[in-house]
């Protein structure tokens, strides 16, 4: 009999960790399809429809067409959550702007310089968020790992752990740092090179601060890990 229950319970157990193994991966493919679109839609597609415009319309319009693809995403995830949060509305007084920018001048550095304002709010907003119910961190981490109830329910006990909090506030305020010195490089550049060059090298710069903060946070995350298994392991 004793035989049979430990039979049935390394079955369950085997279960358990083969659809916890599931659910990772589907988490996995989630966050890789999120990346992808964030990629796309603030990076690519820009550069693409800038590349085609220029010297067929103003610059301005160039500019300022080239920034659609990201507000139609920041639209989207409206829409897709029914959530209206501080990113959403910065996406859309960045419509407005670009807008009004259009219609009142003919200055194309005043479109790039909406940029660098967005990347200040989003630094402040990954350094103030350490202070709310959940950071940014934690919140995108959610957002990628997708809506089943379970991967949330169980994101909600790692949200328990002081270590977790403690590991994203640390990325949050890395984050933060990162977009504000993102900011000021590109405000630089805005007054020192020209502005149809700069219609490149902006989503590049991005780029470029973005996958420097995704390796850091990275292998700072694996690094936590680490440190924590050999605390593990000296203590057995």
């Amino acid at each position: 009999m004793t035989s049979e229950n430990n039979s049935a319970t390394t079955v369950l157990g085997s279960q358990n960790n083969h659809s916890r193994e599931q659910d990772e991966a589907a988490a996995r493919k989630q966050m890789r399809r999120g990346i992808l679109q964030m990629v796309m839609m603030n990076i690519i597609l820009p550069i693409v429809i800038y590349s085609i415009l220029e010297g067929k319309v103003s610059l301005v319009l160039a500019l300022a067409l080239s920034g659609i693809p990201p507000a139609l995403e920041g639209l989207y995830n409206i829409y897709k959550t029914r959530q209206i949060d501080a990113i959403a509305v910065m996406v859309i007084i960045s419509i407005i702007f670009s807008i009004v920018v259009v219609l009142l001048t003919s200055d194309a550095k005043l479109i790039l310089l909406k940029d660098s304002i967005q990347t200040v709010l989003l630094g402040l907003l990954f350094g103030t968020s350490i202070f709310m119910k959940e950071n940014l961190i934690w919140r995108y981490n959610r957002q990628f790992s997708g809506h089943n109830p379970e991967t949330q329910k169980e994101m909600d006990e790692r949200w328990k752990n002081p270590r977790v909090k403690h590991v994203t506030n640390v990325l949050c305020m890395v984050w933060a740092i990162g977009f504000l010195i993102e900011a000021t490089i590109r405000i630089i550049l805005i007054y020192t090179i020209p502005t149809d060059i700069l219609g490149y090298l902006s989503p590049c710069l991005l780029v470029v601060v973005l996958g420097s903060l995704a390796l850091f946070s990275v292998m700072y995350v694996k690094h936590v890990k680490n440190k924590y298994a050999t605390i593990g392991n000296n203590q057995q």
